[in-house]
C-alpha cells in the first residue's frame, strides 16, 4: 500500500466515525424523549382512572362520613 493513501484516508475515517456517533446520539435522544412521553401518558391514565373510580369515591365518602360521627 502506498503511504500517501493511508495518510489521506485517516481524516476521512475519523470524520466518518464522528458523523456516525453524532447520528447515534441524536436518535438515542429522540428515543429517550419518546419514552418519557409514554411514561407521562401512562401516569395520566392511571391518575385519571383512580380519580373517577366509583368504588374509590364511595370508599372516600364512607371514610369522610365515619369521621363525622359522634364518638
Amino acid at each position: 500500500m502506498n503511504l500517501k493513501y493511508i495518510k489521506n484516508g485517516i481524516p476521512f475515517l475519523s470524520w466518518l466515525l464522528v458523523d456516525v456517533l453524532f447520528l447515534i446520539a441524536i436518535f438515542t435522544g429522540i428515543t429517550l424523549s419518546e419514552d418519557k412521553v409514554d411514561i407521562l401518558k401512562t401516569r395520566w391514565v392511571i391518575d385519571e382512572a383512580l380519580r373517577i373510580n366509583p368504588e374509590l369515591q364511595a370508599a372516600r365518602l364512607s371514610w369522610d362520613a365515619s369521621k363525622e360521627r359522634v364518638p
